[in-house]
C-alpha cells in the first residue's frame, strides 16, 4: 500500500509537472521524437506507471529547467516538442518567441533547454541565393536583421551571421558578429552607414568594430566607400554615437570669407545635454581681423506643460584697418526667445520676443528676409479666465522697434480685466419663454491700464525713457438691446460711456505774441511750446506747455442708434442646369450723438485767442499726451450708411444632370463677388465738409479660389481747386462727377498647385490633425522616409529644412497697384510684380525661383533661384542671387542624417563678401 501510494504521488507530481509546463509553453500540435510502435503498446502501457515515477524520482531535481522566464511562442505551420531526448522545439512557419524583453521573429526557430541555445535561420529559395522569413530579433529596444543566428538566452552570448542594425539614423551591417553577455557585439567586415538602401550608397568600411547598442560605435582603421568604390584616404580609428538619446559634442565650424573682416570660422562651438527636457548650445565666429560673434541657444519642452527657446547674440564687428580713417568698430546685441505654457486649464502664458540693436541684422545675418526688416516686434502676455464670475484678465507687454529710425516703443505692463459675459440687469433668474425688449438689454465692461512709451533707441533703459513715461487707466461700457421692428428689420440702440484716469496732464499758458507773416500756417511744436498762427490775421501766438503732476479723470459718452435688414433677389434661368443667381443686399444705417465734449463747461480744453480782435480762439486738450487720449472735440450728430452686397450662382454639373436615379440632385455653388461694400457718413454738428469720404472696397475669387482679386477705393465727394486744395462745393455740383479718388489699390494673386484645391486641401489637414502622415503629402526628412505621425510637430517648426517632392510644381503670381492724390506730393502710382515658382523636372530634380519687377522703378527686384536634388540618403542644393545688392551664391553638398551632419562639401560667396565697408 506504501509503494503504491508513492507511485500515486509520483503520478500527480508529474502530472502537475507537465500541466505546469504545458500551460508555461502554450500548446499547438505535439508529436513525440521517438514513437511507440504498435507491438510495444502493451509493454509500454504495462510499465509506464514504473517508468515515470523512476524517471521522475531520478530526474525531477537534478534536472532543472534554465528558463529564467516564461517563453511565449507561436508557429504558423507546427511545432514539433521533445520531453525526453534534448528537451528540444522546433516551430516552422513565421515562427515568433517572447521571453523578457527579448523578441525573436523567423522561418524557422529551434529551442533547446538543454544547451540554453535558439537557432534561427530563414529559408532559401529555388536559387538558393535569396531567403525568407529571416530572423528578425528585438532586444531592449534594439532591432537586429540576420540572416543565421545562434544564441544562448542563459549565458546571453550569441553568434549571428550578416547582421543589419538600426540605431537612430544609422545602420551596422556586418557578415559576422558575436554577442558577448554585457550586450556589445564584436563585428568582422563591417559597413556604417545612414542610408537606408538595402545595399547603402555610401559606407564607412571598418574590419573589425564594437558596436554598444544605445551608445556608441568604435571602429579601427576605416575608409569610405561610395556604391562600394572605396575612396584612398584611411582614418585609423573612428568613433560614432548610436543613441537613440541626446548626446553632448562639438559643433564644427563651417570656413568662409568676409570682404571687410577677413577669413572666417562661423557657427562653431559645443551642444549641452542639460536634462530631459533642456539643451543648449554655444557657438559663435572668428574672423581674422578681430571681429568676432557669440551667441548661447536654450531648447526646452515639457509635454502638456511648456516648450521654448532662448537664444541670446553678442557681436563685435571690426571693419577696416584700425588707424585708418574708415576703421568703424560696433557692438551689437539681440534676443530671440518664443515660449508657450500653460499653466492651468484657464491660464496661458506665451512670449515672442525679437529685440536688439538695430545694426546687428544688417552686420550678422547672412540672409536677405532678415536684412531687409526694418521693424521687429516682441510680446509676452499672459491670460487668466474665471469661469465661475465671467470675468478675464490679461497682461501683456510689447515693444515695437523701428530699425531705420532707431526708435524704440515700449507699452509695460499693459493690464486688461473684462466681463466676458454680459450682464441682463432686467432678466429674471430662471427665463421662461421669449425674452421681451428690455431683458434683452446687456452691458458689458472693460477696465484697460496703459503704460507706454517711445524714445530714441540710444536713450533706451535711461532717464529720459523714464521720464517720457505715459500711464493711464481706461474704462469703458455699453449698455444695447436688440429690438425687431416691421417684422423684418433689426434696431438695436446702444448706450457706451468711456473714462480716463491719469497721474499727469497737459497745461497751457500764453508766453507772447508776435506778428511773422514769413511763417508758415498749421500749428506746430516747439520743445515746450506750441507756435499757433492764425490764417486770417498773420497773427501768430506763443503757447507755453508744461506737464502738471496730479490725479484727472475725463469722460465721454454717446449714443446710437443701429438699423439692418437683409435682401434678397432671385433670378432662375431656364435650362437642364437649372441656374439660378441670388444677390444678398446688406443695408445699414446708423445714428450717433457725441455732446462736445472741448466746451469750456467740461474743462477738458483750453482755449486761446489767436486773432487781434479776439474773436477767434483754438482749442487744446489737456489729454493730449496721455497714452490713451482723452474725449475728442467737436458736436457729432452723424448718421452713417453702409451697403453690402454678395453675388452667389447655383446650378447643376453634367455628373448631377446625367444621374438616372431618384436622389436629390446636389446643386454647385460658386460665389461670384464675395463682398461689394460702400459706406458714407453725413454729420449735421460739422460747420464745413460735412460728407465724409466714401470707402469702397470689393474682393472675389474665380476658378476655384486659384485667383484671388481684392480692391478698394476713397472718393472724395468735393472738388479741389486750381491749386490742389479741396473746397467746400460738392465734385457733382461743379463737374457732374460723383467725386474725386484719392486713393485706390487693386491686388491679384494666382496660386497654383496640383491637389490645391478646397476638399484636398481639407482632407490633408484633417490628415495631419489625425497624425495620419501617409494620407498626407509625401515629405522627404532626414532619413529619406516619410514623415511618421510624432514627427509632425517637428515638421512644422523646422518646415524650411524640409522640400516637399511629391508637389510636381507650384506658381505663385501677385500683382498689387495703388493709387493716391495729396494735395502736397500730387499724384503717385505704385505698382509691382511678384513671382515665386518651382517645379519638379524629374522625381528627384526640383528647381524653385523668386522675382519681381517694379513697373516705376522699371527694374528687377531681388531674384533668387535654387536647384534640389534628392540623392536618398544625400541631397545636393544650389542657391544664388545672381546679381543686385545682395548678391549671393550656395552650393552644399550633405548627409540627411543629423550625426554626420558635419560630412558635406560647401562652397559659398554671401552678399556680405562682396560689400566694403560696414552695412548699416
Amino acid at each position: 500500500m506504501r509503494l503504491l501510494a508513492r507511485a500515486c504521488v509520483l503520478v500527480g507530481i508529474w502530472c502537475l509537472a507537465g500541466a505546469a509546463y504545458a500551460q508555461q509553453t502554450g500548446g499547438l500540435r505535439v508529436a513525440k521524437a521517438r514513437e511507440i510502435s504498435a507491438a510495444d503498446s502493451l509493454k509500454a502501457k504495462e510499465d509506464s506507471l514504473a517508468r515515470v515515477a523512476r524517471k521522475t524520482s531520478l530526474d525531477s531535481l537534478a534536472r532543472q529547467s534554465s528558463l529564467s522566464a516564461p517563453m511565449k511562442y507561436k508557429a504558423q505551420d507546427s511545432l514539433v516538442l521533445d520531453l525526453e531526448g534534448a528537451q528540444l522545439m522546433r516551430l516552422y512557419g513565421r515562427s515568433k518567441l517572447d521571453q523578457e524583453n527579448r523578441k525573436l521573429d523567423a522561418e524557422r526557430i529551434s529551442v533547446n533547454i538543454d544547451s540554453s541555445i535558439i537557432r534561427a535561420e530563414g529559408v532559401p529559395d529555388s536559387t538558393g541565393e535569396n531567403f525568407t522569413g529571416e530572423p528578425i530579433m528585438n532586444e531592449g529596444g534594439q532591432k537586429f536583421e540576420v540572416h543565421r543566428m545562434a544564441y544562448n538566452f542563459k549565458s546571453k552570448k550569441g553568434v549571428l551571421n550578416y547582421t543589419r542594425t538600426q540605431q537612430g539614423e544609422s545602420y551596422v551591417i556586418a557578415s559576422r558578429s558575436k554577442r558577448v553577455p554585457d550586450g556589445s557585439f564584436y563585428n568582422e567586415d563591417n559597413k556604417f552607414t545612414t542610408c537606408s538602401n538595402p545595399n547603402p550608397h555610401f559606407h564607412l568600411h571598418a574590419n573589425r568594430i564594437k558596436f554598444l547598442p544605445n551608445n556608441r560605435v568604435v571602429t579601427g582603421p576605416f575608409y569610405m566607400a561610395f556604391a562600394d568604390i572605396p575612396i584612398p584616404l584611411i582614418v585609423p580609428f573612428g568613433f560614432f554615437p548610436s543613441s537613440a538619446k541626446r548626446s553632448s559634442g562639438v559643433i564644427f565650424p563651417a570656413f568662409g570669407e568676409d570682404a571687410n573682416r577677413g577669413f572666417n570660422l562661423r557657427n562653431g562651438g559645443y551642444y549641452f545635454v542639460l536634462s530631459d527636457h533642456w539643451d543648449a548650445s554655444i557657438v559663435g565666429d572668428i574672423y581674422a581681423r578681430g571681429s568676432y560673434r557669440a551667441a548661447a541657444l536654450f531648447n526646452y519642452n515639457k509635454r502638456y506643460a511648456y516648450q521654448g527657446t532662448f537664444n541670446y547674440q553678442y557681436a563685435n564687428n571690426r571693419f577696416g584697418t584700425e588707424g585708418d580713417p574708415d576703421f568703424n568698430q560696433t557692438f551689437n546685441w539681440f534676443i530671440n526667445w518664443s515660449h508657450q505654457q500653460k499653466l492651468s486649464p484657464t491660464a496661458v502664458l506665451s512670449a515672442s520676443v525679437n529685440a536688439g540693436a538695430s545694426g546687428f541684422l544688417r552686420q550678422n545675418s547672412f540672409q536677405i528676409s532678415s536684412v531687409l526688416t526694418n521693424t521687429l516686434n516682441s510680446s509676452i502676455a499672459f491670460s487668466k479666465t474665471f469661469p465661475r464670475s465671467g470675468w478675464s484678465l490679461a497682461v501683456t507687454a510689447n515693444m515695437n522697434q523701428d530699425i531705420s529710425n532707431k526708435i524704440v516703443g515700449l507699452s509695460a505692463p499693459n493690464i486688461n480685466l473684462s466681463k466676458t459675459n454680459r450682464i441682463y440687469p432686467f432678466r429674471w433668474k430662471e427665463l421662461t419663454g421669449t425674452p421681451t425688449w428690455y431683458e434683452n438689454i446687456g452691458i458689458s465692461y472693460n477696465a484697460s491700464f496703459t503704460n507706454s512709451v517711445s524714445v530714441a533707441e540710444r536713450n533706451f533703459g535711461k532717464k529720459a525713457m523714464f521720464d517720457s513715461l505715459r500711464y493711464g487707466l481706461v474704462q469703458t461700457s455699453s449698455m444695447n438691446t436688440n429690438l425687431t421692428v416691421l417684422r423684418f428689420l433689426t434696431l438695436t440702440p446702444s448706450l457706451n460711456y468711456t473714462e480716463w484716469w491719469y497721474g499727469k496732464t497737459t497745461d497751457y499758458g500764453r508766453f507772447s505774441t508776435y506778428f511773422d507773416p514769413n511763417n508758415l500756417i498749421n500749428p506746430k511744436e516747439v520743445g515746450d511750446t506750441i507756435v499757433v498762427r492764425d490764417p486770417f490775421s498773420g497773427l501768430e501766438s506763443v503757447i507755453l506747455k508744461r506737464r502738471v503732476n496730479g490725479f484727472q479723470s475725463a469722460r465721454d459718452f454717446n449714443l446710437s442708434l443701429n438699423l439692418s435688414t437683409r435682401l434678397y433677389g432671385l433670378k432662375q434661368f431656364s435650362g437642364p442646369k437649372r441656374m439660378a443667381l441670388r444677390h444678398v443686399l446688406i443695408p445699414s444705417a446708423s445714428y450717433t450723438y457725441r455732446p462736445d465734449f472741448s466746451n469750456l463747461s467740461w474743462g477738458y480744453y483750453r482755449h486761446f485767442r489767436v486773432d487781434p480782435e479776439n474773436t477767434r480762439s483754438q482749442r487744446f486738450s489737456r489729454f493730449v499726451d496721455n497714452v490713451s487720449g482723452g474725449p475728442g472735440a467737436g458736436l457729432q450728430s452723424s448718421v452713417n450708411f453702409r451697403l453690402q452686397n454678395t453675388l452667389e450662382l447655383k446650378y447643376l454639373s453634367r455628373k448631377e444632370r446625367e444621374k438616372i436615379d431618384d436622389s436629390k440632385p446636389q446643386f454647385t455653388y460658386l460665389k461670384l463677388l464675395d463682398d461689394l461694400s460702400l459706406g458714407a457718413s453725413y454729420n449735421f454738428a460739422a460747420d464745413s465738409f460735412r460728407l465724409s469720404q466714401i470707402p469702397i472696397t470689393a474682393r472675389t475669387s474665380i476658378f476655384k479660389n486659384k485667383i484671388n482679386i481684392q480692391g478698394t477705393a476713397n472718393l472724395d465727394p468735393y472738388a479741389f481747386n486750381a491749386a490742389g486744395n479741396r473746397t467746400r462745393e460738392y465734385e457733382y455740383n461743379v463737374s457732374g462727377k460723383l467725386g474725386t479718388i484719392t486713393s485706390a489699390s487693386l491686388a491679384i494673386g494666382l496660386n497654383l498647385a496640383p491637389g490645391n484645391t478646397d476638399a484636398e486641401q481639407a482632407k490633408k489637414a484633417k490628415a495631419l490633425a489625425d497624425g495620419e502622415a501617409g494620407q498626407g503629402a509625401r515629405v522627404k526628412s532626414a532619413a529619406g522616409a516619410a514623415e511618421a505621425p510624432d514627427e509632425l510637430t517637428a515638421l512644422e517648426r523646422f518646415r524650411r529644412l524640409y522640400v516637399d517632392f511629391d508637389v510636381p510644381w507650384t506658381l505663385g503670381v501677385n500683382y498689387n497697384w495703388s493709387y493716391s492724390y495729396n494735395r502736397a506730393a500730387g499724384r503717385s502710382v505704385v505698382q509691382t510684380l511678384s513671382l515665386n515658382a518651382s517645379v519638379n523636372l524629374t522625381q528627384y530634380w526640383r528647381i524653385q525661383m523668386f522675382s519681381g519687377y517694379d513697373f516705376q522703378a522699371k527694374g528687377v527686384s531681388i531674384t533668387s533661384f535654387s536647384i534640389m536634388r534628392d540623392l536618398h540618403c544625400w541631397e545636393l542644393s544650389f542657391t544664388a542671387t545672381p546679381f543686385g545688392t545682395f548678391r549671393s551664391y550656395f552650393l552644399q553638398v550633405y548627409v540627411k542624417a543629423q550625426m554626420l551632419q558635419d560630412l558635406k562639401l560647401q562652397k559659398r560667396r554671401d552678399w556680405q563678401d562682396f560689400i566694403l565697408g560696414p552695412v548699416r
